[in-house]
């Protein structure tokens, strides 16, 4: 099969396109968003449609969506074709019906022939299926590459390798044969098909002989049946004629009760015109007292009831807010007054309105800390006055004993101990007060630590010449016993009296301290009360001050805010008071407005209450003349129904036909004189006719039936024969059919063995992957092999000599492998039924120019060799450059150049947008292409 022409009126981004096809290779060059891919959809779409089967799929429905014009008001296209045994067809689509109408027709007459592949819902018409010898899904996965998807070539929503390879069985079922096996198949389904015949078969001899037993075995089960007919007629009518007698009984009975139930009616309807003729006077009368108020305007009561209604519960409302209103406006009176006073409190305090008052927490916290320093001060000026008075008593002491004893080193203090210590008129009580020195000396040493570092600071230091020259020893180390312990005695009143003397010092030391303090803080404080106290000399009078004046200006606020919520608060009982006020004016005007309407429509004055009852007793007079006139009419009406359009007299005729026709009943059947029924004369009568019918019925059935009995069995053959006929054909149909069950043997097993040789195509396709691979790769990959059960393909890699999966390859020459796997599929199954053409939609992306090239000259010598269509969609201008130098003078190939359709709008079209392009004028996308070569 070959391409030759197709036309494009809308579909997707194309719009007005048509393009002959080249018979050999033609590529479609252009670049992106040029409409190449739709291109190679809308050729897909035009063999097989959108739809697999009658019920649309959800992934379908999208695909054909997917592709709606995006402004041009027509989504249809065609494409003509034409068989390799020369017959050419136009098949034209319209998938903008949900049907996708179909037509595929002969090019040469025009004839359609689309009954002829059969017709399935939404353009479902299998001539590619039966032409082709594949399905969609086969066709996808060996002559149909999308871009992007050259190596899915089986896979989820893809074709199964057992599919594949159904297909080839297919097509090798339906190729061309072996001459003398397919001659011998076809002579033994000649000798079935005359000799014994096929399933659809008429006139051959295996349907004869099943129609004559088919036939012969009907006409004994007639007889059957018509001898069982018959028997069962003769108790049907005697079963007839009991019921038509009974029912005879039955209809008699009814018309005399229908009778006694149309006399009581007749009756009852002459008693019911007796009361409508005295109901008639009554409201007769009525209209006559009420007369005088027929034109009466009770038609404004409602409004003036509605009026009266508001007026009083208006008039209800002020009488129980009248107490609460008093008391608010007592209350607007209080808060006037307190209003006043708190505006001339504001007015004396206006002065401060600027004054800081927000200053008071840090002043607050200057006068904490003056007063804290003050406390501060005072009680260390009371221990120094203390420490003092202590301390005056020993200070002469103090001096003399410094001088003395003031000097002495800890080393000395050990020399006069050790002086005590030597047994030169030893004393004992001088002993012992000397040994008890080193306690004393312990308790005292924490509070004499500070002096006695001074001590030691202020001994002075001899010069270095005098020290050089002065022996080592202490002059201390010579004196008496008695020396040393007056100096040990000495030392330790030094001891005692000097911690004294320096505490009075430290206190002294603290109180000048607390005095710097003291003044420190009161000078911060007179600094920040400058200008908010009128006399700063005295800050206790200026603090009391500040405090005073900050206390006032934070109650101006409280006025302030007291003034504004009496002032609302006020606003609000002035509005309360106001609105009562004018509630009381509206009900001054509407009682007035209200009687005056009274008095117009009495004609007469007084008081509001007087004219509405008044006016209310006027429209009751005015219901009842118009009760009494509607009670009239509907009295008329009621009198016409009951006489139904007769008159008095008429109805006394009706009723004295009645008595007559009872009586003949009662005279036919005495028994039925006392019989009564609750039905009513409808039912009785629908019973009556009823019954009568299925008498007439019975009559008829009666007559039939014995009628039917004596010509049922006229015409009818012996039972006898008939079986000795069907008998006969049995035996013929039984050996007509082992005959053709040993044609059926024999044709199979011819056709098996002949399959055989044509089902093994992994071989065939190895070697062309393996030829082309190498020619592809320019001699790298020699050998290559393919596995039929998963279609993964093998090559082997010439540094190793090991057989890898292409799939751990570049991915240009995984590229090239799977391409030429699908080429040979294609030429594979086109050798064996109708070429199929390839459709191939940028398969070179990931080659490079000299494997592009060496791909490009293996499809050319396909297309030559093996007289192989191939259309080619890229935008790859080494391709370009190929086919200028290659094949531009070939006059089976052609290139055509598409340009970028300007003006793209998105895929997804809303549903309405669509619908607006359908039903209005569209400007349509123009393709720009189509000068071939």
């Amino acid at each position: 099969m070959k391409l030759s022409r197709i036309e494009i009126q809308a579909f997707g981004c194309l719009s007005d396109f048509a393009e002959e096809i080249a018979p050999g290779l033609h590529i479609f060059h252009g670049p992106n968003e040029s409409g190449k891919s739709t291109l190679q959809q809308a050729i897909l779409a035009l063999l097989y449609g959108f739809y697999e089967g009658d019920r649309a799929k959800s992934v379908e429905n999208a695909a054909r969506q997917r592709f709606i014009p995006w402004k041009h008001p027509r989504y249809t296209a065609r494409l003509e074709y034409e068989l390799r045994d020369g017959h050419g067809y136009r098949v034209t689509r319209d998938f903008a019906d949900d049907d996708n109408p179909t037509t595929v027709s002969d090019i040469v007459t025009g004839r359609p022939v689309t009954d002829e592949f059969g017709r399935g819902r939404h353009g479902n018409v299998p001539f590619m299926r039966k032409q082709l010898g594949m399905t969609r899904r086969v066709f996808e996965s060996c002559a149909f590459v999308s871009q992007g998807e050259l190596l899915q070539i089986t896979g989820e929503g893809r074709v199964t390798p057992q599919e594949m390879g159904d297909a080839i069985i297919s097509l090798a079922d339906t190729a061309r044969r072996d001459v003398s096996a397919q001659k011998a198949i076809e002579r033994l389904s000649d000798v079935l098909k005359k000799q014994v015949g096929g399933p659809a078969a008429r006139a051959t001899p295996l349907p004869v002989a099943r129609n004559g037993l088919v036939a012969a075995k009907r006409e004994l089960e007639e007889i059957d049946r018509v001898r069982q007919e018959v028997a069962a007629d003769a108790e049907d009518l005697e079963r007839t004629k009991e019921q038509a007698r009974t029912l005879e009984e039955s209809v008699a009975r009814n018309r005399y009760l229908l009778c006694m139930t149309e006399l009581g009616e007749l009756e009852g309807r002459k008693n019911r015109h007796a009361r409508l003729d005295e109901q008639s006077r009554h409201f007769q009368g009525q209209l006559e007292s009420a007369s005088r108020f027929a034109d009466f305007p009770a038609n404004e009561r409602d409004e003036l009831v509605r009026f009266w209604d508001s007026l009083r519960e208006l008039r209800e409302r002020l009488v129980s807010e009248q107490p609460e209103t008093e008391k608010q406006r007592r209350r607007l009176d209080e808060l006037t007054e307190r209003r006043q006073s708190l505006t001339r409190q504001e007015t004396e305090l206006a002065r401060l309105r600027r004054y800081p008052a927000e200053r008071q927490p840090d002043i607050d916290a200057l006068v904490q800390h003056w007063r804290g320093a003050e406390t501060i001060y005072r009680e260390a000026q009371a221990r120094s006055e203390t420490a003092t008075r202590d301390a005056a008593p020993l200070r002469e002491e103090h001096a003399g004993l410094a001088l003395q004893v003031g000097a002495l080193s800890a080393e000395d203090i050990r020399t006069v101990t050790e002086r005590l210590r030597s047994p030169a008129r030893p004393n004992p009580a001088l002993l012992r007060a000397l040994l008890s020195a080193p306690l004393a000396l312990a308790r005292v040493l924490g509070h004499a630590a500070l002096s006695a570092v001074r001590f030691v600071l202020r001994r002075p230091h001899p010069s270095s010449s005098a020290s050089s020259a002065l022996p080592t020893i202490s002059p201390l180390a010579s004196i008496s016993p008695a020396e040393a312990s007056r100096l040990l005695q000495a030392h330790l009143r030094y001891l005692e009296v000097a911690p004294v003397v320096q505490k009075a010092e430290a206190e002294q030391a603290a109180a000048q301290r607390g005095t710097i303090d003291r003044d420190a803080a009161a000078a911060q404080l007179r600094h920040a009360l400058e200008g908010l106290a009128d006399d700063l000399t005295d800050l206790e009078s200026a603090c009391s001050q500040f405090s005073a004046r900050a206390a006032s200006r934070k109650q101006l606020d409280v006025i302030s805010s007291q003034l504004e919520a009496l002032e609302a608060e006020s606003e609000s009982l002035r509005d309360t008071v106001s609105r009562f006020i004018a509630d009381g004016d509206r009900l001054r005007r509407q009682e007035s407005k209200l009687t005056q309407r009274l008095t117009a429509l009495l004609g007469r004055g007084g008081t509001l209450e007087d004219l509405f009852s008044s006016f209310e007793a006027a429209c009751g007079q005015h219901r009842l003349h118009v009760e009494a006139v509607r009670s009239l009419r509907e009295i008329e009406n009621t009198r016409g129904i009951v006489l139904e359009g007769r008159s008095p007299a008429e109805l006394e005729e009706m009723i004295a036909r009645r008595q007559e026709e009872i009586a003949a009943c009662i005279a036919g059947n005495p028994s039925l004189d006392g019989a009564r029924s609750n039905a009513r004369a409808e039912a009785l009568k629908e019973t009556l006719a009823r019954e009568e019918r299925e008498l007439r019925n019975l009559d008829l059935r009666i007559e039939s039936l014995s009628t039917r009995s004596s010509t049922r069995l006229s015409g009818l053959r012996s039972r006898a024969e008939v079986e000795e006929e069907v008998q006969q054909h049995t035996n013929e149909v039984a050996a007509l059919e082992e005959f053709g069950r040993a044609l059926t043997v024999a044709r199979e097993v011819i056709d098996k063995a002949m399959t055989e040789a044509h089902r093994d195509f992994a071989p065939s396709v190895g070697r062309f992957l393996s030829d082309g691979l190498s020619r592809v790769t320019g001699g790298r990959y020699q050998k290559a092999m393919l596995d039929p059960a998963t279609f993964r393909v093998t090559t082997e890699v010439p540094e190793t000599g090991r057989l890898v999966d292409v799939d751990v390859l570049s991915q240009g020459t995984q590229a090239a492998a799977y391409l030429l796997l699908r080429v040979g599929l294609a030429q594979h199954m086109s050798s064996m039924s109708e070429p199929v053409p390839l459709l191939l939609d940028d398969p070179l992306v990931d080659l490079d120019d000299l494997r592009i090239d060496n791909v490009l000259d293996l499809l050319l010598d396909l297309v030559h060799e093996r007289n192989l269509q191939i259309l080619l969609f890229t935008k790859d201008e080494a391709t370009r450059r190929w086919f200028e130098r290659s094949c531009a003078e070939d006059p089976s190939c052609r290139v055509t150049h598409l340009q970028p359709i300007s003006g793209r709008v998105p895929v997804a079209v809303s549903p309405r947008v669509q619908e607006a392009a359908r039903s209005t004028e569209q400007p349509r996308l123009q393709m720009n292409g189509g000068s071939g070569f």
